[in-house]
């Protein structure tokens, strides 16, 4: 039987259709000679959190209303946990994710990280957008990495990195190998293996503890109930690698209306197994106007430091102990709360609501008594309850008598020598542009967790406060290699 001739030039065309939208497919899909994805989102604008390709997920309440500056529309981040989602595509492990920012710091010294989340629970790797270094590293030439640590110096004359280790051999006398950059402390006696502390506290507030070897953790909390709306305690605990440990929330108490005269005491306890180490303990107050109230805090630790600020509503006694030359500020916004503040010996009169009275501290030992309370004390020192539960959670790399930790690298972010800064990670200094920073960090996708396909970000500001950071837009590139790089 033979074909019939008039239908084989028909069948060769649909076999050849096929056969190129098969390629077709297989190369929209698997772009095998690579590519390039761009997303945008223009923070400000009114679509900017309106679920699409690339977005700004809030959730709202941590952010503010747009804003508009000049050319630049933007909101600013209020809370230090703000997320965001661009479409995963076609990113590979192989490929190159670059995230552009245009951005400006409403504060001082706050660090601002960009998270990839990268596993079905809450966790994410992370990579630096802005460190309170650089205001300095802008003027510092990049030697190299030095045994994972990185170098910046001034001195012109040096160019890689057995410059610095031959300086230092010279000049600085190290405590610690070149290795050891800033970190949490490794070890810390102490006489007791518990802490009390007693005194009501306000809103936002950050903690470190050593824990020997579980977290046993009582705390209390109640609702001022002085505005409508839901009245939660997020309580997060991060572990001495700095990743997060436990997330915990305590909820409302039942009541979201406005009802300043009840507030019912709840109270939870949470136990963790820990390896030994510092852990950081961030109080989140998830209210409107601040108004949950933590109290009775018990903690399986004999060390317990509050980070940067404390609004303490009862009468109290706080003990700190300046490692350089600082200051401590203190501020009521009630008149019955006006006071004179005895930081040892001298008196610090608030004699105004709203205005801020500051006392010099010099190196050394302190003890701060607040007689009335409803007082916000704040400082570039750790402060405690008492003189036995005070602790440096940190480590330096390096003293001696030139060598010194820099205030805005206090906390594990950079140590400054003279004319050096030592980095645990090689950080670009974003640019200035006007007012603003412009930076781009890279994310290593290998690990990435794709849900929906799509890309999960978060900024992270640990220590934003009552700060806040403007955001004008946020750029992702993905780089996909060709096939034959995979």
């Amino acid at each position: 039987m033979h074909e019939n001739k008039d239908t084989h030039p028909v069948r060769m065309a649909l076999i050849a259709l096929y056969i190129i939208f098969v390629l077709y497919l297989l190369y929209m899909n698997l772009t095998p000679f690579g590519g390039m994805m761009h997303y945008e989102i223009d923070v400000g604008q009114d679509s900017d959190m309106k679920k699409s390709s690339a977005y700004l997920a809030g959730p709202l309440e941590r952010v503010s209303e747009p804003a508009s500056e000049g050319q630049a529309n933007y909101r600013n981040l209020t809370h230090g946990l703000v997320y965001f989602y661009v479409p995963a595509g076609k990113a590979y492990n192989e490929s190159d994710i670059d995230v552009t920012v245009r951005y400006r710091m409403n504060g001082e010294n706050m660090k601002m990280l960009l998270g990839l989340k990268d596993r079905e629970d809450w966790h994410y790797t992370y990579a630096t957008i802005n460190d309170p270094l650089c205001k300095y590293a802008e003027n510092y030439n990049y030697l190299g990495e030095c045994s994972g640590t990185h170098i910046y110096s001034l001195q012109n004359h040096m160019h890689e990195c057995s410059d610095f280790m031959g300086f230092i051999s010279d000049e600085i006398v190290l405590e610690k190998n070149i290795d050891k950059t800033p970190a949490l402390a490794k070890h810390v006696d102490s006489d007791k293996n518990s802490t009390f502390f007693n005194y009501s506290i306000r809103g936002d507030h950050t903690m470190y503890v050593y824990i020997n070897n579980a977290i046993n953790l009582r705390i209390q909390k109640y609702d001022q109930n002085w505005y409508e709306g839901e009245d939660l305690l997020n309580i997060r605990i991060y572990g001495p690698d700095g990743l997060l440990f436990a997330n915990e929330t305590i909820e409302d108490d039942g009541i979201s209306n406005r009802a300043p005269e009840v507030h019912p005491l709840q109270e939870k306890g949470y136990y963790f197994t820990a390896p030994r180490g510092t852990y950081k303990i961030v109080l989140d107050d998830l209210s409107n106007g601040s108004d949950v109230i933590t109290k009775n805090i018990q903690i399986s630790s004999g060390k317990l430091v509050f980070e940067n600020r404390v609004f303490v509503l009862d009468p109290a006694e706080f003990y700190a102990n300046a490692v350089f030359s600082s200051q401590i500020s203190f501020v009521t916004y009630h008149d019955v709360a006006l006071q004179d503040i005895l930081v040892d010996s001298k008196t610090v009169s608030v004699k105004n609501r709203t205005e801020k009275y500051i006392e010099h501290l010099n190196e050394g030992a302190h003890t701060i008594k607040i007689p009335k309370g409803d007082i916000i004390m704040s400082s570039d020192n750790y402060i405690s309850p008492t003189k036995e539960a005070y602790f440096e959670p940190y480590n330096p790399v390096m003293r001696d008598y030139d060598a010194y930790m820099d205030v805005a690298g206090k906390g594990g972010v950079a140590a400054r020598v003279p004319q050096f800064i030592l980095v645990a990670e090689q950080y670009s200094p974003p640019k200035k542009d006007g007012d603003w920073f412009i930076s781009t960090v890279h994310i290593n996708p290998e690990e990435a967790y794709i849900k929906n396909s799509q890309l999960g970000f978060m900024f992270n500001i640990p220590n934003i406060g009552n700060n806040t950071v403007s955001i004008d837009w946020i750029k992702t590139k993905i780089t996909v290699p060709p096939i034959w790089r995979r």
